[in-house]
């Protein structure tokens, strides 16, 4: 069998055959050596012929597979995306898991964003892919489709009727909860929060509750996943 191998390559090779390699799916220890290969396209049209080669790296320093993805058109390249650019498919994806317990104080009947939860660089127990962070919002890496995972507490301070949370994008809101049933008389509670988000080239996610008491609320944030899924 391997002399017959051989001697299929021998005649690949004599008929002037290429070797049976792909130009377009390399393995990168970084971007530069991936832009040193495949080149850096800066026009419209190059960018399209790059995605549409299928070109893809395996970033060995990043632990994922990317391909790159020219501008969304919805007539000309609806497999496109919002920003043009390497992108994660599959692998060790981007990932944040926090599991700081700050309090932020919040005033009755106001849409509060959670604060305090990324000022600290020991805070994220895992920190994969490159997000940035501040006093009350987190960048993800790309633009693309998220999956939130987290839980909301709320202090034991009865009255009202509505503990509210919800993640949001830039205003937009995702998951939100608002037990409204029955007047709040606990000794406080915590809640899971579970969503899928979109978020834009430039945008970024925070997480935010209300109530309507007639004081100040404290509420904390005791855990926060966020991980990609897509590019959008």
């Amino acid at each position: 069998m391997q002399a017959l191998a051989e001697g299929v390559e021998a005649a690949l090779r004599a008929a002037g055959v290429p070797a049976a390699t792909n130009p377009d799916a390399i393995v990168a220890a970084t971007a530069a050596a991936r832009d040193a290969h495949f080149g850096v396209p800066t026009t419209s049209a190059s960018q399209l012929a790059l995605q549409r080669r299928g070109a893809s790296a395996i970033r060995t320093d990043r632990g994922w597979t990317e391909r790159y993805f020219a501008l969304y058109n919805a007539s000309t390249n609806p497999g496109g995306a919002r920003q043009a650019g390497w992108y994660p498919v599959a692998g060790r994806v981007p990932v944040l898991d926090n599991a700081v317990v700050t309090t932020t104080s919040m005033d009755p009947n106001v849409w509060t964003p959670k604060t305090g939860m990324f000022r600290m660089a020991e805070s994220p127990l895992v920190n994969h892919g490159g997000w940035s962070f501040g006093d009350d919002s987190i960048t993800p890496p790309f633009p693309g489709v998220y999956d939130i995972s987290a839980r909301v507490g709320f202090t034991g301070r009865s009255g009202g009727t509505t503990r509210a949370f919800r993640a949001e994008v830039n205003g937009r809101a995702y998951g939100q909860d608002i037990p409204r049933n029955t007047a709040y008389t606990g000794s406080g509670m915590e809640v899971p929060l579970s969503t899928t988000v979109v978020v834009l080239p430039g945008e970024s996610i925070k997480i935010v509750a209300l109530h309507d008491t007639t004081t100040a609320l404290p509420f904390t944030l005791p855990r926060l996943t966020v991980k990609y899924a897509e590019p959008v």
